[in-house]
């Protein structure tokens, strides 16, 4: 998996996303405007037209918002496995510098990989990790190499994303500190193309990173009350400033 093609898969999910989202919206338009006019008009409409017109102006009471509320939860879902191909290509970066250029794996990342390791190894017996299918024979066969320091060095990188969940600021944080990272919600990340656009010149880059951090958790907590069956408001424009923010911090996150 590459930066490329983990962003492309993600792009791809949030336009399937905002798509519905825009569609829904239009459609509810649709029937709480045109159908009626439809309906009522002296033109020739078949009983079968007729009765479905009559079904859809029934469904127009109900408020579009179960559907964007879904649509949050998909879109959390792709930024989700977004992070974890990019944890796969930090892995594979590593990978390649050590096996390559011949550089010592750091002691440090080495405790943290082999720490996140024995957590996942817990899991054994039952074959899956919260749930998730897991290769722990791949895992196995990578450990005695790392332990040594010798080559070829192969990183398991599901032992960081299995456990990833809903990817909330602080998680990120965590994850750019493991793989030795400069802190992500910093300048840099304010003044990034990416967030740029998105702020539109709005916010200075320190405290568009800020806002970037403080939006990316509302958002997730949004998603946890929607998974756990909390009723809340979502509006077209929820969906559609969340896909933003994530299409946002995923180029960044890239770069």
């Amino acid at each position: 998996m590459t930066a490329t093609n983990g962003l492309a898969i993600l792009e791809a999910s949030i336009e399937e996303a905002t798509a519905n989202a825009r569609f829904v919206e239009a459609a509810y338009r649709f029937v709480s405007d045109a159908a009626p006019i439809i309906f009522q008009s002296d033109r020739d409409v078949s009983a079968n037209a007729r009765q479905g017109l009559k079904e859809v102006l029934s469904l127009r009471r109900s408020p579009p918002d179960p559907a964007y509320r879904g649509l949050i939860v998909q879109i959390v879902g792709a930024f989700e496995s977004y992070v974890a191909s990019w944890c796969a290509v930090q892995f594979g970066r590593l990978e390649a510098d050590l096996n390559d250029n011949g550089a010592a794996i750091d002691p440090q990342f080495r405790q943290s990989f082999l720490a996140k390791a024995g957590v996942a190894l817990q899991h054994l017996p039952s074959g899956t990790v919260m749930g998730a299918r897991f290769n722990f024979a791949d895992l196995e066969s990578s450990l005695p190499n790392i332990l040594r320091d010798a080559r070829p060095i192969k990183f398991h990188s599901d032992v960081v994303s299995v456990r990833l969940g809903a990817c909330n600021a602080e998680k990120l944080e965590k994850l750019h500190e493991f793989f030795m990272l400069d802190p992500l919600f910093a300048k840099r990340l304010g003044a990034h193309k990416a967030t740029l656009n998105w702020r539109n010149g709005s916010a200075s880059p320190t405290a568009a990173a800020q806002l970037i951090k403080k939006e990316l958790d509302d958002l997730i907590d949004l998603r946890n009350d929607l998974a756990h069956g909390q009723t809340r408001n979502v509006t077209v424009d929820a969906v559609s400033n969340a896909a933003k923010l994530v299409i946002a911090l995923a180029n960044a996150m890239a770069d």
